[in-house]
């Protein structure tokens, strides 16, 4: 489908007004509030990168990497003398991020920045198969790269943004690499690990019928919320960790997946939602920062704590309850075949 230039969306202006009142000021503040309440009471556990056996040869896809939690992902990974391969869109971006890491003190691991742009499945493909054919392992995916909050947009391809970035372009890398992974755990003592970084956020999402995400119009009385569509991409993280995981596990497959919550960390995504986002930059002091946000990450994707389990969502370095929808199977397994219908 090619690109479609509407940048009109769905719903009226009174509509789109009470969308944002609740999703937006409502539902967001109360997020913010009790992941406030439980990073107060919660330490990060961080690693000593020093002490932890180095894992030269193996190798981790990175989606992102030039700014944020995932320039600390990538930092703590090339510490572990890591091969990681970086989906960019901006190649200069990503050579920027490598250098300014390596000027800081890290001489270990190496990179490689192949393009990527998550607003199109031709993209995502190109550099699944890239992989593909240039290396002969994958140890960990960490599907990192999102956004957060973005004003109204289809994709080339006729999805919403937020449900084709922040999901539906990872649901296909994981599908272009899963082959890979599971040839390289069956290799291994250690379990290779597909990471979601997914949100706390995914708890606001009430979506039950799956296939309106894949409209254009969104569905949900034709009206189209931000926020809302943020929610609803974190929950199918989760919801896609479940079913994968448990399908894994039932072919005796050495691969985990996981979704993890970071924490509230204020970075770049939050330049979309103008003032708000100001007022997020400013209680920074009060949450966490991106280098104990890329601890948490890193967590989910090395630590033996849970090599034995998968299939878990995780916030502060443990394993918590998700939303109650992420645990319906047919909710799970419908938007498993949505997904496999849209890419």
């Amino acid at each position: 489908m090619g690109r479609n230039n509407e940048i009109t969306p769905p719903g009226s202006l009174q509509e789109r007004f009470v969308s944002f009142i609740w999703y937006g000021v409502i539902m967001a503040g109360w997020l913010g509030l009790i992941s406030f309440l439980d990073e107060a009471f919660h330490t990060v556990k961080k690693f000593n990168y020093e002490a932890i056996p180095k894992r030269k040869g193996e190798v981790v896809v990175l989606t992102g990497g030039t700014r944020g939690i995932g320039f600390d992902i990538l930092k703590n990974l090339l510490q572990m003398d890591y091969h990681v391969i970086m989906g960019v869109r901006k190649i200069e971006a990503g050579l920027a991020a490598v250098e300014t890491i390596r000027k800081s003190g890290v001489k270990s691991g190496t990179t490689q920045c192949l393009p990527l742009d998550l607003k199109s499945l031709t993209s995502v493909r190109k550099f699944g198969e890239t992989i593909l054919k240039e290396k002969d392992r994958v140890d960990i995916l960490l599907n990192n790269a999102g956004i957060m909050f973005e004003p109204y947009e289809l994709t080339e391809d006729g999805f919403e943004s937020h449900f084709q970035v922040n999901y539906l372009s990872h649901f296909l890398l994981t599908q272009i690499l899963l082959p890979k992974l599971k040839s390289t755990g069956a290799k291994k003592s250690t379990c290779c690990r597909i990471v979601n970084v997914s949100s706390v956020a995914h708890t606001a999402s009430a979506i039950r019928n799956v296939k309106e995400l894949a409209s254009p119009k969104w569905g949900f009385r034709n009206m189209y919320s931000g926020f809302r569509a943020y929610y609803d991409s974190k929950l199918c993280q989760v919801l896609s960790t479940k079913y994968l995981d448990a399908r894994l596990k039932l072919e005796g497959t050495n691969v985990h997946v996981y979704a993890v919550h970071p924490g509230v960390i204020p970075t770049g995504l939050y330049s979309s939602i103008g003032i708000f986002g100001q007022i997020m930059h400013w209680l920074a002091k009060f949450y966490r920062n991106s280098d104990e946000g890329a601890e948490i990450v890193m967590y989910a994707a090395i630590s033996p704590e849970i090599e034995s389990e998968g299939g878990l969502y995780m916030q502060n370095s443990e394993k918590r309850a998700p939303n109650k929808i992420a645990e319906d199977h047919t909710i799970q397994k419908t938007l498993w075949e949505l997904s496999e219908t849209c890419v």
